[in-house]
């Protein structure tokens, strides 16, 4: 895109923290280390990203894949707590 005319414009779906998945054994303090690096990469496209999206709000309990903000019972995971402080410090 980027070759082309310079003007392209981009959108990440489905990405986020990831809790647990079979290669990352689930580990919240991990996965909120990972929503402040992708925080920070969407801060330093932020010329050409007009939207990111969260792939789940609610998470499993790391019953298999798990990619979760919250816990299955509703309480916040710490890289819930990430995203809010980086909108305090950096807006969003």
């Amino acid at each position: 895109a980027r070759a082309g005319s310079g003007a392209a414009r981009m959108w990440w779906t489905e990405t986020g923290p990831l809790v647990n998945t079979a290669q990352f054994p689930c580990n919240e303090k991990r996965a909120a280390g990972r929503m402040l690096w992708l925080l920070s990469l969407a801060r330093h496209y932020r010329a050409t990203l007009d939207r990111l999206y969260l792939y789940s709000w609610r998470g499993t309990g790391c019953d298999g894949f798990d990619a979760g903000l919250t816990r299955p019972d509703g309480t916040l995971r710490p890289a819930y707590e990430t995203l809010l402080h980086y909108e305090r410090v950096h807006g969003l």
